[in-house]
């Protein structure tokens, strides 16, 4: 079993294939696949020998977004009848981590694969161009109202 510890939006995560996390708002559509963040350790269990490899990258599918609980912050100054009262929810991404990948070059490899069998040609749409200006010159016979 191979598991990372990832760096994501000031928080780590020990995370595996499969686990369903909620990190900081990702600017991701849903079901968009992303990379998350510094992979700052990862770790190869095979047989009961454990490897630390050296790179990696972690790939995650967005599953929805969504708000955090609520926090309630009051602040007061004594005697002096000062009160406030704050709350704050934080804006989620929950993740699920589909791969673990060991090397970004593996990682690499299996982006331009699938961006190749992707790449079929597509009907481009003409480029837009701008209609030249047209110029009316007035005559001076047609301002009078005559």
């Amino acid at each position: 079993m191979t598991y990372a510890i990832i760096a994501e939006g000031g928080h780590q995560y020990r995370v595996h294939e499969g686990d369903r996390l909620l990190v900081n708002r990702l600017e991701a559509l849903v079901g968009q696949s992303v990379t998350l963040g510094e992979v700052l350790f990862l770790v190869e269990e095979s047989k009961g020998s454990a490897t630390l490899v050296q790179e990696g990258t972690v790939e995650a599918t967005v599953i929805a977004h969504r708000r955090g609980k609520k926090i309630r912050v009051f602040t007061y100054k004594a005697k002096k009848r000062e009160r406030r009262t704050l709350g704050f929810r934080s804006d989620l991404t929950e993740v699920e981590i589909a791969k673990i990948h060991k090397s970004r070059a593996e990682h690499a490899h299996k982006v331009q694969k699938e961006a190749a069998a992707s790449s079929e040609p597509e009907a481009k749409a003409p480029a837009r161009t701008r209609a030249p200006r047209k110029t009316v010159a007035l005559d001076e016979s047609e301002g009078k109202g005559e």
